[in-house]
């Protein structure tokens, strides 16, 4: 469970992060570094794909400044896996209300 989130920080579980990180669907998180700052590449999301998850949250920065590329979360899409993509604080919220029965990937930027 996502305990708080604001601009620069997110507390995940009582820990607490101020970089980007990544929720694996059995619930790991680590810190997220995407190899072209603030564009999202398959190659950027594939440790969390790797635990088959049904559902993928992306939060893209308050502002939601960082971009997903349309073919990618179609690409993601026709395999069948659910994507959210939207500000962090959305995304956020949408990670907290979806049943945690299913398996649930996140990956967020706490910035801009």
């Amino acid at each position: 469970m996502i305990d708080s989130y604001q601009f620069g920080k997110i507390v995940i579980d009582g820990q607490e992060y101020s970089s980007d990180v990544i929720i694996h669907s059995d619930g790991r998180v680590e810190k997220w570094w995407r190899r072209e700052g603030h564009i999202v590449a398959l190659q950027d999301i594939t440790p969390l794909l790797l635990d088959a998850p049904e559902i993928l949250i992306i939060g893209a920065g308050l502002p939601g400044m960082m971009s997903v590329p349309g073919g990618l979360i179609t690409h993601l899409q026709d395999k069948g896996l659910r994507v959210i993509y939207d500000r962090t604080d959305r995304a956020v919220q949408a990670y907290n209300r979806i049943d945690h029965a299913k398996r649930i990937a996140a990956a967020f930027h706490i910035t801009c």
